[in-house]
């Protein structure tokens, strides 16, 4: 009989932990809403947004215990994604 993977076995202080920190993540993007602080908001928000991204893909959907293949399919994928959106702003920006 083949071995099956073993899988990681993680503890529910670490899901605490992220979890933790994607609330306190969230609360600081509350907090800078209130702060105008003009195109450095958006630039703000946004390293926010992709923080907690990757806490939830890293943790929650594993990514971090599995092999260097579905972590690399992931980062292509989001590659992928942020080139066609790239291109579509690009072209609504150049548009008369």
């Amino acid at each position: 009989m083949a071995d099956r993977p073993q899988h990681a076995v993680v503890p529910y202080g670490v899901y605490l932990a992220v979890w933790a920190g994607l609330i306190a993540l969230t609360g600081l993007t509350l907090g800078t809403s209130y702060l105008h602080l003009g195109s450095v908001g958006i630039l703000t928000a946004l390293l926010i947004a992709v923080t907690k991204a990757s806490l939830v893909l890293l943790y929650f959907m594993h990514l971090r215990y599995e092999g260097r293949m579905y972590f690399t399919l992931m980062l292509v994928a989001i590659v992928t994604y942020a080139v066609f959106l790239a291109l579509t702003f690009s072209d609504y920006g150049f548009r008369p």
